[in-house]
């Protein structure tokens, strides 16, 4: 016999986890497209994609490098699939943001004006 409430429980904490792309500081062409494809098919299918680049060792005194990196996928997936949640910010060795999927950005309540 098993626990609903278990069940419960973990099936709604299995849709609130939002999906992340991670990426490199000094990605190659087809990395990028192949990263932007992979964010592109979760924001049709989950609500929010997070998008890492994770730096190791001696790529932490260039951070410009992970930041270029990280604009250019968001230059590429935001203006058409999506909507800028929260500005890329540093925490420790990896930059991240979040981008919403453009057709739940109706339902959020976000009023600009």
């Amino acid at each position: 016999m098993t626990d609903f409430g278990k069940f419960d429980y973990e099936r709604s904490r299995a849709e609130r986890r939002t999906p992340v792309v991670r990426l490199r500081p000094k990605p190659d062409e087809v990395t990028i497209r192949f990263k932007i494809k992979r964010a592109i098919e979760l924001l049709k299918t989950n609500s929010e994609v997070q998008i890492v680049v994770k730096m190791r060792g001696r790529e932490m005194a260039n951070r410009e490098e992970a930041k270029a990196a990280l604009e250019s996928v968001l230059s590429m997936v935001v203006p058409a699939h999506g909507r800028l949640v929260s500005n890329p910010e540093s925490k420790g060795s990896q930059i991240s943001c979040t981008i919403a999927s453009v057709a739940n950005s109706d339902t959020d309540g976000d009023v600009e004006g």
